[in-house]
């Protein structure tokens, strides 16, 4: 049967009834900072306003549909990184690559192979001190504390190192040495804040 409304492939034929036309609105990549590539584990992404899920495509990029112009808070749920929430203008990106990358900072939970650089410890201020933030002085290697006070900082391409933590929480800080071997998974115990 010939027809004007069908369009035919090698794979499928469609029919004019069957279309279904949208406007993609926000792609969002998602890296796992240790690795480079995607993460592990379930992800879930979703939109605050209106609490709209992603669809997540084969490549791993997770869609937004059909948006009007304007911001949305994007929030990345996961058992094995921190909870990230970005506020992105989709107005500001481009209508032919509306792609944001959201990088993933791993928990401690999280599954390092046994080759890893990894300086592990928890802090305590009567009791366990979440989101508070650990820089290394003088490199660009950053995590906080999870709910139970937990942390984890992984290096990559280090050497027998003498490193410094910057821990802080609002206002207090606290600064600790230690030192770092390449494949070496080092505690620091509970440290008491500030």
């Amino acid at each position: 049967m010939a027809s004007d409304n069908t369009y035919i492939t090698e794979e499928f034929t469609a029919y004019k009834r069957d279309i279904v036309i949208v406007n993609l609105s926000l792609v969002v990549w998602l890296v796992d900072d240790y690795t480079q590539n995607g993460p592990i584990g379930q992800v879930k992404v979703r939109i605050r306003e209106g609490d709209i899920k992603a669809k997540r495509n084969l490549d791993g990029y997770y869609l937004f549909i059909d948006l009007v112009a304007g911001n949305y808070t994007v929030l990345v749920e996961s058992d094995l990184y921190f909870f990230e929430e970005r506020v992105i203008d989709i107005s500001q990106l481009s209508p032919k690559s509306p792609v944001t990358e959201i990088v993933l900072k791993p928990r401690p939970s999280y599954s390092f192979p046994n080759h890893a650089t990894l300086l592990r410890g928890s802090v305590f201020d009567n009791g366990p001190v979440a989101d508070a933030v650990l820089k290394v002085t003088g490199m660009p290697i950053e995590s906080k504390t999870d709910k139970n006070g937990e942390f984890v900082l992984y290096f990559k391409g280090i050497g027998d190192e003498k490193i410094t933590i910057e821990i802080k929480k609002y206002v207090a800080s606290k600064l600790i040495d230690t030192t770092i071997k390449e494949r070496e998974t080092k505690s620091l115990g509970i440290l008491s804040f500030p």
